[in-house]
């Protein structure tokens, strides 16, 4: 069996420029699949993407805790510093992992923003295929129970997989800890069997790179800055005829 490919454009809705490039990609067929940011300013745009190609592309969300403000206000996330005010509005403050220790009642809020926002897409008639998460949060330890609740709660059964995620940092032992530990959390979760972006399997490829009979999911960002190089690589490039895959979206994983 040869290759399976799912191309994902993240952080739809982030913007109109943003969700723009992602319409040019899906129309060229270049992508397979979205997922959508439920707090951002071009929401209203993604839901237009949805109504015009759910039908094309799979669309999952892009769940956050990094970037702009939360959907629903916490003065206890305020004063342990995973919020910042400005102007008086809340934003998040989570980037950087050392940030993201929580007490059980910060995890509590945690839980109930990423509810929200997996609400805002259900409520707006979008059906959601899968889930992944802004700048990759879903892959840490404190989050990633918290989107598996989630996941059952909703019955979404597929999340973007891990395996390139594992903190290399931490010693051997450690490490096939961790390993067992995701595999414990995702034994109900359908997930590709290698993710990756665009660029690197790319490069890889270029090199010979393949998985007969694997399923491989690439990230990319149209519309981002500094984006220039990936488009023009996959604008320019058939990927599925270099490595000789096909291309699915997660409705089909």
């Amino acid at each position: 069996m040869k290759m399976k490919l799912i191309i994902n454009a993240d952080d739809c809705g982030i913007s109109s420029l943003v969700d723009a490039r992602i319409e040019d990609f899906i129309r060229a067929g270049k992508i397979s699949s979205t997922t959508i940011m439920a707090n951002r300013e071009d929401f209203e745009g993604a839901k237009v993407l949805y109504t015009k190609y759910n039908d094309t592309i799979s669309f999952g969300i892009h769940l956050n805790l990094t970037d702009g403000q939360p959907l629903l206000y916490n003065e206890e996330l305020v004063r342990s510093g995973h919020y910042l005010v400005e102007n008086g509005k809340q934003f998040f403050n989570m980037k950087n992992p050392h940030n993201r220790r929580l007490t059980p009642s910060q995890k509590e809020f945690v839980y109930l923003e990423l509810k929200a926002q997996i609400e805002k897409l259900i409520s707006s008639g979008i059906k959601i295929s899968h889930i992944d998460s802004h700048h990759h949060i879903h892959t840490d330890r404190n989050i990633l129970p918290i989107v598996v609740k989630l996941a059952k709660e909703f019955q979404i059964t597929k999340i973007r997989g891990l395996r390139n995620y594992m903190p290399f940092s931490l010693n051997k032992l450690l490490r096939n800890v961790w390993y067992i530990y995701i595999r414990i959390l995702y034994r109900n979760v359908v997930h590709t069997d290698y993710f990756t972006s665009y660029l690197d399997f790319y490069e890889k490829n270029k090199c010979g790179f393949t998985k007969d009979s694997a399923i491989v999911e690439l990230e990319c960002h149209p519309g981002h800055p500094n984006s220039e190089l990936e488009e023009k690589v996959i604008m320019t490039t058939n990927i599925c005829e270099s490595t000789n895959s096909s291309l699915i979206n997660y409705c089909e994983l």
